[in-house]
This record gives C-alpha cells, sequence and structure tokens, in this order.
C-alpha cells in the first residue's frame, strides 16, 4: 500500500542535468512559484505536481482511510524537502558542469 513520489532529481552527465542545464531558471518548475490551487502552501511548481500526484496517490490506495490533517502537512513538508533538495543540486550542477 505504499507510494513514492518524488521530483526527479538531474543527477550529473544524464539527460535529465543536461536538459535542466539548457533550461533558463526562469522556466524551470523547481524555481518557478506554483500560482495554481495550492499556491497558499507556498510550493514551486514542480513541489506542486509532486503534491498533486501525491494526494491522489493516497486517495486510490486500496484500503479506505482519510488523509487527516496530519497525513496532509507531511506531504507538504516531504515536498518542500524535496524541492529543497533538488534546488541544491541543481545550483551545483550550475557551479560545476559545463554548459552543454
Amino acid at each position: 500500500d505504499d507510494v513514492f513520489i518524488s521530483i526527479a532529481e538531474p543527477i550529473p552527465s544524464t539527460p535529465l542535468a543536461s536538459l535542466v542545464l539548457r533550461t533558463d531558471r526562469k522556466a524551470n518548475p523547481v524555481f518557478i512559484p506554483h500560482t495554481g490551487e495550492y499556491r497558499t502552501l507556498g510550493l514551486t511548481e514542480a513541489e506542486a505536481r509532486c503534491f498533486d500526484l501525491t494526494l491522489h496517490a493516497d486517495m486510490y490506495k486500496p484500503a479506505l482511510h482519510v488523509t487527516t490533517d496530519q497525513i496532509f502537512d507531511t506531504y507538504v513538508k516531504e515536498v518542500k524537502k524535496q524541492g529543497q533538495e533538488i534546488r541544491e543540486v541543481t545550483e551545483l550542477l550550475y557551479k560545476y558542469s559545463p554548459v552543454p
């Protein structure tokens, strides 16, 4: 019944890392503030997408259950943590990788 969803990490020397390096920072979902239905949570676009997938996955688990405030808050905290980690990795890519 466990579901694992994460924001994709741009590992150096991978196609995703190359794409990240070619993408303008203003167009990178990891840095763009989310302005949709989750804007009050203070998420980036990438975090909001991850959060939305997490909520949907939680709703469709085989066992019937309720997403409590505690679970909701845990999901928000987790996507924000992931977003911060991916931003840090992205900054390292910008700093140490040659632009493709």
